[in-house]
């Protein structure tokens, strides 16, 4: 995951936390995107 979003970091604590975080706010946008869609798709 860490060589996903931080390619030229190293394998450390802090690199591999942020790699982490980043990760879990991508899902979490990409949730919020589809739940938006679905909002619209059902207020037609």
């Amino acid at each position: 995951m860490r060589r996903h979003f931080l390619p030229n970091e190293a394998d450390d604590e802090q690199s591999l936390s942020r790699a982490i975080w980043l990760d879990k706010h991508q899902f979490e946008r990409e949730e919020r995107a589809v739940m938006s869609a679905i909002s619209r798709l059902f207020k037609k």
